[in-house]
């Protein structure tokens, strides 16, 4: 079985993947992250200047920083559950030469 390594996204082709969930999607759980280093508001935090991956499942993954005390962070959600998502990720994996992940 081949396993795609972390695979780079645009904020373009993320918005692609999640069609009308976008909107959701940035207000809701980008603003709720989990910081350990924060302890205001129980480590809840927002993700910035971050970087979107798709993993081997095909689930989306933010590498970023806190907005309140800089330190890294990262954010994942299980795209790849949906059937209608991972339709669009393989479009947009295979539109960047990529293989596609098989999983069982």
């Amino acid at each position: 079985m081949y396993k795609r390594k972390d695979f780079k996204i645009t904020q373009k082709e993320l918005e692609y993947i999640l069609g009308d969930e976008w909107k959701f999607f940035k207000t809701k759980l980008l603003n709720n992250c989990l910081c350990f280093k924060c302890e205001e508001d129980k480590g809840n935090s927002t993700i910035v200047n971050y970087e979107i991956y798709l993993n081997y499942l095909n689930d989306t993954i933010f590498k970023g920083f806190c907005k309140k005390c800089n330190s890294p962070i990262v954010r994942s959600t299980e795209t790849g559950e949906d059937v209608k998502m991972r339709k669009r990720i393989n479009e947009v994996v295979v539109s960047n030469g990529e293989k596609i992940s098989k999983w069982y």
